[in-house]
């Protein structure tokens, strides 16, 4: 498992012993997110000090870095193929990379202020929310926008798209959390904002059908077409900042916590537990 955050460092974990395996350093800011590339050989990161970067994972070695964008980089992933790379970023541009010489292919100027991003590597889409409330989803191999979605009024805190790109879900301030039809741009269902919580976290499954929603310190799972309730909710113990499913789907991982203390969450599907190790603040 990889994890990140604003101690600029990304961390490679072994979840079966919670030992850490390996640490990159080189980000000079918070790191926003990081992720394997498909064939599990490389993971990409990118962050608060406006570079994307892709290290060896056996070496710890960093293999590239690009430059350009202007502020803060919120999400990046390594292609199909292993060639290309795609980020995108605060400064309203989403930029697809050469890895080899670290050019950029393409570029996309967003009207708004991107707030949050999500990728379907597999479909080689990319969907970007605005502070307009814009939904903006982008094909990466026909290099064109192919849908806008008018989500709400406010901040799109955080988004998710699912791995077969049919679904999107949006996340406003002090908004419903909402599932739409990628392709058609309508609304499927929606989840009813929670008092005192600012924006829901969300996740979806590998196989595209399970939604797991975080609301503050609990996580709630639907059926991402019907909008079902799949279990009763679950408490994590501490604020959910994050979640991410593990590639067989078993398990949920999520991170959270506090400003003197990370938790890292790990909880089966099917089950109704919560394991959580305990991160002190700073880590070593």
């Amino acid at each position: 498992m990889l994890s990140c955050g604003n101690d600029k460092s990304i961390r490679l974990w072994d979840l079966s012993t919670a030992r850490e395996l390996r640490r990159f350093d080189g980000h000079t800011s918070y790191v926003r997110h990081v992720r394997f590339s498909p064939d599990g050989r490389r993971i990409i990161s990118c962050g608060d000090d406006s570079t994307v970067r892709i290290w060896d994972i056996d070496s710890g070695e960093q293999l590239a870095q690009f430059d350009g964008h202007q502020h803060a980089v919120l999400a990046a992933a390594i292609l199909p193929g292993g060639t290309e790379a795609v980020s995108a970023g605060t400064d309203g541009y989403v930029r697809l990379w050469n890895i080899a010489d670290e050019s950029v292919i393409a570029k996309f100027k967003q009207p708004r202020h991107i707030c949050s991003a999500a990728i379907a590597p597999q479909r080689q889409l990319i969907v970007v929310g605005t502070h307009s409330g814009d939904l903006y989803l982008i094909d990466l191999k026909a290099r064109q926008q192919v849908q806008q979605i008018q989500a709400t009024q406010s901040c799109l805190h955080d988004i998710a798209i699912s791995p077969d790109g049919a679904r999107i879900v949006s996340c406003g301030h002090h908004q419903p959390a909402r599932v739409w039809n990628a392709k058609t741009g309508q609304g499927i269902f929606e989840l009813p904002p929670v008092e005192h919580l600012e924006s829901w976290k969300v996740a979806i499954s590998n196989d595209s059908r399970i939604l797991a929603a975080g609301a503050g310190s609990r996580i709630l799972f639907y059926d991402i077409d019907s909008g079902a309730k799949l279990k009763t909710s679950i408490a994590t113990g501490s604020f959910t900042q994050a979640m991410v499913f593990s590639a067989d789907d078993q398990v949920l991982i999520t991170g959270g916590g506090s400003f003197y203390e990370g938790t890292l969450g790990w909880l089966p599907i099917s089950g109704q537990t919560i394991e959580l190790w305990k991160l002190p603040w700073p880590l070593p």
